[in-house]
Protein backbone atom coordinates (compact mmCIF):
# COMPACT_ATOMS: atom_id res chain seq x y z
CA UNK A 1 0.00 0.00 0.00
CA UNK A 2 3.01 2.40 1.06
CA UNK A 3 4.58 1.47 -2.28
CA UNK A 4 1.50 2.75 -4.15
CA UNK A 5 0.47 5.61 -1.96
CA UNK A 6 4.50 6.88 -3.28
CA UNK A 7 3.70 6.17 -7.21
CA UNK A 8 0.62 8.25 -6.90
CA UNK A 9 1.95 10.70 -5.08
CA UNK A 10 4.66 10.89 -7.82
CA UNK A 11 2.82 10.96 -10.63
CA UNK A 12 0.55 13.92 -8.95
CA UNK A 13 3.48 15.71 -8.31
CA UNK A 14 4.66 15.30 -12.18
CA UNK A 15 0.92 16.16 -13.56
CA UNK A 16 0.96 19.24 -11.52
CA UNK A 17 4.34 20.51 -12.24
CA UNK A 18 3.41 20.48 -16.00
CA UNK A 19 0.33 21.62 -15.84
CA UNK A 20 1.55 24.64 -13.68
CA UNK A 21 4.55 25.33 -16.45
CA UNK A 22 1.65 25.45 -19.23
CA UNK A 23 -0.02 28.20 -17.11
CA UNK A 24 2.75 30.11 -16.01
CA UNK A 25 3.58 30.50 -19.94
CA UNK A 26 0.66 30.30 -21.15
CA UNK A 27 -1.18 33.01 -18.33
CA UNK A 28 2.28 35.84 -19.06
CA UNK A 29 1.59 35.57 -22.93
CA UNK A 30 -1.13 36.86 -25.57
CA UNK A 31 1.09 35.71 -28.30
CA UNK A 32 3.43 32.76 -28.62
CA UNK A 33 6.82 33.09 -26.50
CA UNK A 34 9.97 33.34 -27.66
CA UNK A 35 13.40 32.49 -26.03
CA UNK A 36 15.39 35.47 -25.21
CA UNK A 37 18.21 35.34 -27.27
CA UNK A 38 21.86 35.05 -25.70
CA UNK A 39 22.46 39.11 -25.16
CA UNK A 40 20.90 39.21 -21.63
CA UNK A 41 23.22 36.97 -19.26
CA UNK A 42 21.76 34.68 -16.24
CA UNK A 43 23.70 34.75 -12.94
CA UNK A 44 24.26 32.67 -10.79
CA UNK A 45 24.66 29.98 -13.40
CA UNK A 46 23.02 26.59 -13.24
CA UNK A 47 24.67 24.71 -10.58
CA UNK A 48 25.14 27.39 -8.07
CA UNK A 49 23.40 28.56 -4.96
CA UNK A 50 21.16 31.48 -5.02
CA UNK A 51 22.43 34.47 -2.75
CA UNK A 52 20.62 37.24 -0.45
CA UNK A 53 20.87 40.73 -1.25
CA UNK A 54 23.56 40.59 0.85
CA UNK A 55 25.84 38.27 -1.12
CA UNK A 56 25.17 35.19 1.65
CA UNK A 57 24.24 31.81 0.33
CA UNK A 58 20.64 31.14 0.86
CA UNK A 59 21.57 27.01 0.49
CA UNK A 60 19.01 26.98 -2.87
CA UNK A 61 20.46 25.41 -5.25
CA UNK A 62 19.76 26.87 -9.12
CA UNK A 63 19.07 23.95 -11.31
CA UNK A 64 18.30 25.13 -14.59
CA UNK A 65 16.44 28.61 -15.89
CA UNK A 66 15.92 30.82 -18.78
CA UNK A 67 14.10 33.93 -19.84
CA UNK A 68 11.05 34.34 -22.58
CA UNK A 69 10.06 37.35 -23.96
CA UNK A 70 6.37 37.70 -22.70
CA UNK A 71 3.50 39.78 -22.49
CA UNK A 72 1.82 41.10 -19.34
CA UNK A 73 -1.78 39.36 -18.31
CA UNK A 74 -2.39 42.15 -15.91
CA UNK A 75 -1.23 45.74 -14.71
CA UNK A 76 1.75 46.03 -12.15
CA UNK A 77 2.83 48.98 -10.56
CA UNK A 78 6.08 48.67 -9.76
CA UNK A 79 6.73 51.27 -6.44
CA UNK A 80 10.09 50.63 -5.96
CA UNK A 81 11.04 52.06 -9.39
CA UNK A 82 12.36 55.42 -8.51
CA UNK A 83 9.62 56.66 -11.77
CA UNK A 84 7.00 54.49 -10.28
CA UNK A 85 7.06 52.80 -13.43
CA UNK A 86 3.29 51.10 -14.47
CA UNK A 87 3.23 47.72 -16.62
CA UNK A 88 -0.11 47.26 -18.32
CA UNK A 89 -1.62 44.64 -19.86
CA UNK A 90 -0.20 43.73 -23.51
CA UNK A 91 3.04 44.78 -22.79
CA UNK A 92 6.51 43.18 -23.25
CA UNK A 93 7.62 41.76 -20.23
CA UNK A 94 10.55 39.47 -19.41
CA UNK A 95 9.57 36.13 -18.16
CA UNK A 96 12.30 33.78 -16.21
CA UNK A 97 11.33 30.10 -15.57
CA UNK A 98 13.74 27.42 -13.70
CA UNK A 99 13.87 24.98 -10.92
CA UNK A 100 15.43 25.03 -7.89
CA UNK A 101 16.55 22.56 -5.29
CA UNK A 102 16.43 23.76 -1.55
CA UNK A 103 19.41 22.12 -0.20
CA UNK A 104 18.52 23.58 3.82
CA UNK A 105 17.65 21.37 6.24
CA UNK A 106 15.56 23.70 8.41
CA UNK A 107 14.20 26.72 6.49
CA UNK A 108 11.49 25.96 3.99
CA UNK A 109 10.28 28.68 2.99
CA UNK A 110 11.84 30.23 -0.41
CA UNK A 111 11.74 33.66 -1.57
CA UNK A 112 12.95 34.58 -4.96
CA UNK A 113 13.26 37.71 -6.95
CA UNK A 114 15.48 38.58 -9.66
CA UNK A 115 17.09 42.11 -11.26
CA UNK A 116 17.85 43.59 -14.36
CA UNK A 117 20.67 45.11 -15.27
CA UNK A 118 22.36 47.64 -18.07
CA UNK A 119 25.82 47.14 -19.29
CA UNK A 120 26.85 49.80 -16.42
CA UNK A 121 25.40 47.97 -13.94
CA UNK A 122 22.52 50.11 -13.30
CA UNK A 123 19.42 48.13 -12.78
CA UNK A 124 16.85 48.49 -15.38
CA UNK A 125 13.96 46.22 -14.48
CA UNK A 126 12.89 44.87 -11.21
CA UNK A 127 10.44 41.94 -10.34
CA UNK A 128 6.64 42.45 -10.82
CA UNK A 129 5.36 40.07 -8.23
CA UNK A 130 4.08 40.32 -5.22
CA UNK A 131 3.76 37.38 -3.23
CA UNK A 132 4.21 38.15 0.61
CA UNK A 133 6.75 40.66 -0.19
CA UNK A 134 6.48 43.30 -3.02
CA UNK A 135 8.78 42.55 -5.51
CA UNK A 136 9.37 38.11 -4.52
CA UNK A 137 7.26 35.03 -5.04
CA UNK A 138 7.35 32.67 -2.22
CA UNK A 139 8.06 28.51 -2.59
CA UNK A 140 7.52 26.01 0.08
CA UNK A 141 10.23 23.49 -0.68
CA UNK A 142 11.01 20.53 2.20
CA UNK A 143 14.71 19.75 2.30
CA UNK A 144 16.31 18.28 -1.17
CA UNK A 145 12.90 18.85 -2.79
CA UNK A 146 12.98 20.43 -6.63
CA UNK A 147 10.32 23.13 -7.78
CA UNK A 148 9.24 25.22 -10.42
CA UNK A 149 9.40 28.88 -10.54
CA UNK A 150 8.31 32.02 -12.63
CA UNK A 151 9.35 35.44 -12.41
CA UNK A 152 7.97 38.32 -13.74
CA UNK A 153 10.20 41.51 -14.58
CA UNK A 154 9.42 44.71 -16.67
CA UNK A 155 10.91 44.82 -20.30
CA UNK A 156 13.87 46.79 -20.69
CA UNK A 157 15.87 47.95 -23.92
CA UNK A 158 19.03 48.26 -22.68
CA UNK A 159 18.83 44.99 -20.58
CA UNK A 160 22.03 42.80 -20.46
CA UNK A 161 22.10 40.91 -17.15
CA UNK A 162 19.65 39.43 -15.00
CA UNK A 163 20.42 38.26 -11.37
CA UNK A 164 18.16 35.69 -9.59
CA UNK A 165 18.53 36.46 -5.32
CA UNK A 166 16.89 33.95 -3.18
CA UNK A 167 16.55 33.61 0.66
CA UNK A 168 15.06 30.98 3.17
CA UNK A 169 13.15 31.25 6.00
CA UNK A 170 12.02 29.40 8.54
CA UNK A 171 7.97 30.07 8.23
CA UNK A 172 6.30 32.30 5.83
CA UNK A 173 7.30 35.92 5.23
CA UNK A 174 4.40 38.33 6.67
Amino acid sequence: MKRKTIKIKYFLLIVLNMVLLLIMVGCTSTESPTVQPPAISISPSPGSYLTNSEDVSSEVLLMDVEIIRGFSDKEYTILWDPEDTTVNVGEPILVIIGRIRNDHQQNKEIALYAEGYDKNGKQVSWTLDAAHIIGQIGLHLEYSELGQFVLHLNSAENIKSVRIFGNNYNQVPP
